[in-house]
């Protein structure tokens, strides 16, 4: 990682050319990192010559914060070069930085992800991560992006109770998003984990070396969309050989990744008479007893999963959607719980991943709906079919058709709704299309 590369040792003045080189190199390969169009044109990296003179002085005297020169070069602002050499990386706007040591790193940004998101996330001013990136506060950014952004403190093996470890805990879940949780523990010891008033479903699974004696559990950490930011509360606690109940309690940080929509639906008589209060609450019985199943095993696999339609058609509603219903006064309010994606009658539905079917009915609000549960709580639903193809029980694999794109139910015209739920959580679909919610030591 170029954090990694840079953060040793400063430079010898015979390896200038090929350091030069591998900057460049990495500009290009990384343009989340080279300079962008709209700072000032002569922006570019260069390697200093110390010449007797301290970090922050060189620093000082290329107006870039003298903390950010001194993390890239791993060296103290106070350290004075004789022979060697310092990156720079000239910044616009840099004086709006506040000059103080923030360790940094290289990370990349998920989809729906800001500036502005990131740095109320890590609670810094969008300015500084601007300057810090040379990028504009409003750059669209795009998935798998590298920034420079303040490495937090590793979570790894920093919680110990007693027989059991805390391997990995993400610190920052963003709403209607997932995180995860991965924890090891002694032979024989079986810990659980609380999000809340939700349990949730550890499940034991291999670790790369084999020869270790440690036992590891994992669960997937949904967050619901209508969480406000702020720290949230894990508890972890199990069952020691001596009977005795140990428990202790882990934090991470909810935000929000973006700002939501609004959205008001008109429908006529003919819907309205089906979308009594009555009718309503049956059919969320109906599903709340379906996603909160979690009964079967982990059948995914630590890989990104298959969009279930053609990526050629478009989105038209994003989850997390605020929605109002009226006729025309309000029937009732609701948020997007899923994924809209407009497409003709007809098109093929497929499974993202392996499951089985646990839900094929005509419902009054979802039309025709199949839920596929993919194990340890991990659910899947797809909305106003207009043909179902598949039948309880039956299990699909990844790609499998299980349906047809209709407009059934409540709809406003042809297309697919497609959501998941991770504990009864409802939680962004499109998130899982870029990348695994197991811990990436995980195996498959």
């Amino acid at each position: 990682m170029l954090g990694a590369m840079f953060a040793r040792r400063s430079l010898p003045a015979k390896s200038v050319a090929a350091a030069l080189l591998a900057v460049l190199l990495l500009a290009w390969l990384l343009p989340g990192l080279a300079p962008q169009t709209h700072a000032h044109n002569d922006e570019h990296w260069l390697l200093v010559p110390g010449e007797d003179r301290s970090v922050g002085e060189i620093a000082d005297h290329h107006n870039v914060p003298a903390a950010l020169v001194a993390h890239i070069n791993g060296l103290s602002p106070t350290t004075v070069l004789s022979d060697q050499h310092l990156l720079i990386v000239p910044l616009p706007g840099a004086a709006a930085i506040v000059d103080t040591f923030v360790p940094m790193a290289i990370k990349p940004t998920f989809p729906g992800q800001t500036l502005a998101m990131l740095a109320e996330a890590h609670g810094i001013p969008v300015e500084w991560l601007s300057a810090t990136n040379s990028i504009a506060q409003d750059q669209r950014l795009f998935p798998g992006q590298p920034l420079f952004l303040p490495d937090l403190a590793d979570p790894r093996k920093t919680h110990v109770l007693g027989q059991v470890t805390v391997e990995y805990l993400s610190p920052y879940i963003g709403a209607g998003q997932t995180g995860y949780l991965l924890l090891s523990s002694n032979p024989g010891i079986q810990p659980s984990a609380q999000l809340g008033d939700t349990m949730l479903h550890l499940t034991q699974v291999p670790h790369p070396q084999a020869k270790t004696q440690q036992q590891f559990h994992y669960s997937p950490i949904p967050i619901d969309p209508l969480t406000e930011s702020g720290p949230v509360t894990v508890t972890v606690s199990y069952l020691s050989q001596a009977d005795i109940l140990v428990a202790g309690e882990l934090r991470f940080e909810v935000f929000q990744p973006n700002p939501w929509r609004q959205e008001i639906i008109v429908v006529d008589g003919t819907v309205a008479a089906r979308l009594s209060v009555e009718a309503v609450q049956e059919e969320t019985n109906l599903l709340a007893a379906t996603w909160n199943r979690s009964n079967l095993p982990r059948q995914w696999s630590n890989e990104p999963w298959q969009r279930p339609i053609a990526e050629r058609h478009p989105t038209t509603s994003v989850f997390g959607t605020r929605r109002e219903y009226r006729s025309p006064v309000p029937l009732y309010a609701t948020f997007h719980t899923g994924w809209d994606v407009a497409a003709p009658v007809g098109e093929p539905v497929t499974a993202p991943l392996p499951g089985t079917v646990v839900l094929a009915q005509d419902l009054v609000t979802k039309g025709l709906a199949v839920v596929l549960d993919h194990g340890q709580g991990v659910l899947s639903g797809y909305w106003h079919l207009s043909e179902i193809s598949v039948e309880e029980g039956d299990f699909v694999e990844t790609g499998d058709l299980v349906g047809l794109v209709g407009s059934s139910g409540i709809s406003s015209g042809p297309h697919l709704h497609w959501e998941v739920r991770i504990h009864g959580v409802p939680v962004n679909p499109q998130w899982f299309l870029y990348g695994s919610i197991l811990p990436p030591e995980t195996p498959e």
